[in-house]
């Protein structure tokens, strides 16, 4: 999977060298300032287009909109560097990484803008819809340094080394003609390079850390929605279910490896998936602390999903009964009937979910069958706030 990290673009220019590299006032194929993303059941997709990722520049905006659907759905980015703000639907964001601040049914809208280059992945909080995309900010070329007067090449600065002997500061010249480093100066080394799988099976997150400097500390922290796991708190806020720290006496590649904790494993058991947030930390000497987040996506392995699918009954009844679907959650094994059963007098209801319509009625049963595993959500199109869900193992 692709890393976040802080991108920092310095571009020097000059201007003789580039000819008609550039034009007055900005760079030949700049990146556009707005685009826009409009959500639909299981995607989000580019206006205009059907790609999950966009291209702007620094500084630039992206809009995103759920008009129309029958689930709930939000957009969280992974690392720092975007403000998000909703302009409609129920919730509040402001200055956010997350729009809405919970999952929201249709009707809602935001804008997120972009303060620093880079690429900014996003998903949708309700983990089995795993949908993801992409916002890629390109920097800020616009900004040249003029060539010295009356020369149309720049000049390159030279650095005249430090004769050696004599003086007790030092910085002398090094054996062979290269220039001593000072007395007391450090060598820094090199940034470490983190790997985290997008996509991985079981309870136990993995991934590497490749560094060069001894006395490395790596602190990993694997963190959930609390609704997901269902945990105490807020609906919206991030739970850690694993942590590891490791400190290291040379160089060299480490193997990261955080088990689940028992919340996080039943929730996996349970959807079969589960979404998380991987933060991984390294400390280095001189360098000091630098974080990474990735998102990852879990699924159980193949073993635990045959055990919960032979464990699923292969029916299931639910009941429209005062203005609700009773239970609202069902559970089916794959290729599982779900029979609803209209027991609301004469109030007319109908069930509509992803591959599945009854007729508007007022009394009756509705069957279908439901061939594939995952989560499948359904409302009464006359009475939005019925809704319900068939969770098939």
């Amino acid at each position: 999977m692709r890393r976040r990290r802080k991108v920092a673009a310095v571009v020097v220019v000059a201007a003789g060298a580039l000819g008609c590299g550039l034009a007055a006032g900005g760079a030949i194929g700049a990146a556009p300032t707005t685009a826009s993303f409009v959500v639909v059941d299981n995607a989000f997709q580019a206006a205009g287009g059907s790609g999950t990722s966009v291209t702007i520049a620094q500084g630039g905006k992206v809009d995103f909109a759920y008009p129309d659907g029958a689930d709930e759905h939000d957009v969280r980015f992974v690392r720092d560097g975007v403000a998000c703000t909703q302009t409609d639907g129920v919730g509040n964001a402001t200055n956010s990484k997350v729009v809405p601040p919970a999952p929201e049914e249709e009707g809602w809208a935001g804008t997120c803008t972009f303060a620093q280059a880079g690429t900014y992945q996003f998903f949708c909080d309700v983990p089995e819809h795993d949908m993801k995309g992409s916002v890629v900010v390109e920097a800020d070329l616009t900004t040249t340094t003029a060539p010295p007067t009356g020369t149309g090449t720049p000049t390159t600065p030279t650095t005249t080394p430090t004769t050696s002997g004599g003086g007790g500061n030092g910085g002398g010249t090094a054996p062979g003609g290269g220039t001593a480093p000072a007395a007391g100066s450090t060598t820094t080394p090199p940034a470490p390079r983190i790997a985290v799988a997008q996509r991985q099976k079981g309870t136990v997150v993995r991934g590497t850390v490749t560094h060069a400097g001894a006395r490395t500390r790596v602190a990993v922290d694997v963190r959930a929605q609390r609704g997901t796991v269902k945990a105490p708190g807020r609906r919206t806020a991030l739970v850690s279910v694993g942590k590891a720290t490791r400190r290291t006496s040379a160089g060299g590649r480490l193997a990261m490896a955080i088990r689940l904790d028992a919340r996080a494993r039943a929730a996996l058991q349970r959807a079969h998936r589960l979404a998380v947030t991987v933060r991984v930390t390294v400390t280095l000497p001189v360098v000091g602390a630098a974080t990474e987040s990735f998102a990852v996506v879990l699924a159980a392995r193949a073993a635990a999903q045959a055990r919960a699918a032979a464990a699923a009954p292969a029916k299931a009844a639910v009941s429209l009964k005062n203005i609700r679907f009773t239970p609202a959650t069902v559970t089916v094994r794959k290729g599982g009937t779900v029979t609803w059963t209209w027991r609301d007098g004469g109030t007319p209801h109908d069930v509509v979910g992803p591959g599945f319509r009854s007729k508007i009625v007022a009394k009756g049963t509705f069957k279908h069958r439901l061939a594939r595993a995952g989560t499948f959500r359904y409302v009464c199109s006359i009475h939005p706030k019925m809704k319900g869900k068939v969770v098939v193992r």
